[in-house]
């Protein structure tokens, strides 16, 4: 049985997700419910939630997608559709997570795919993580982002870059050990783009 979602915001303040195992929920086709979507869906209202210790899998869209005051610990976020995390919000962290092959669906990694993408974020910590062997970025962030901080994480075998900052101010990167990322011939192992 396939559901659209395994978790949605709205649930009240202060939730702990812990021991998990999430697996192949389906974005809706024709509704607002797409690739941009999570298994575990923070945008809505996820108000201090702590993800933790659990495994989000084989999922069509995102595995997990962040909201305000999110705080993802020690998760195994692999085989996603698009992305292993993404979104946005307010004072997220995120740590010791593994986020492995995610992709699968082929989405465009010019677009949004690959291990993590934050937009219109501000103050994420992203450190101790590990990410590797995605269809895309291993870490990126875009679109007005600002205090995003990668520290100390690791990535590996990743398309594009293994951290990707993009139209973000207050960007820090510091730390962390890239290897074999951008295999796409245009690529690097960070990038930095600056638009005027």
């Amino acid at each position: 049985m396939k559901l659209a979602l395994a978790f949605c915001g709205e649930i009240p303040r202060q939730i702990k997700m812990a021991g998990l195992f999430s697996a192949c929920c389906a974005a809706l086709l024709g509704s607002s419910w797409c690739a941009t979507t999570g298994a575990v869906e923070g945008s809505a209202g996820s108000a201090y939630w702590a993800i933790e210790n659990n495994e989000i899998r084989y999922n069509h869209g995102r595995g997990i997608t962040t909201g305000n005051g999110m705080y993802i610990l020690e998760n195994n976020v692999h085989h996603n559709g698009d992305l292993g995390i993404g979104g946005g919000g307010l004072n997220v962290c995120i740590q010791h997570n593994q986020i492995t092959y995610n992709n699968y669906a082929g989405y465009s990694y010019y677009w949004e795919a690959g291990g993590a993408k934050f937009a219109y974020a501000t103050t994420f910590i992203v450190e101790y993580n590990y990410s590797e062997n995605n269809g895309g970025p291993g870490f990126w962030n875009d679109l007005n982002s600002e205090g995003i901080t990668y520290n100390e994480n690791a990535t590996s075998n990743n398309i594009e870059a293994g951290i990707l900052s993009e139209i973000s101010t207050n960007v820090t990167i510091s730390g962390n050990y890239i290897a074999h990322d951008a295999f796409n011939p245009s690529g690097a192992g960070i990038w930095w783009r600056v638009e005027s």
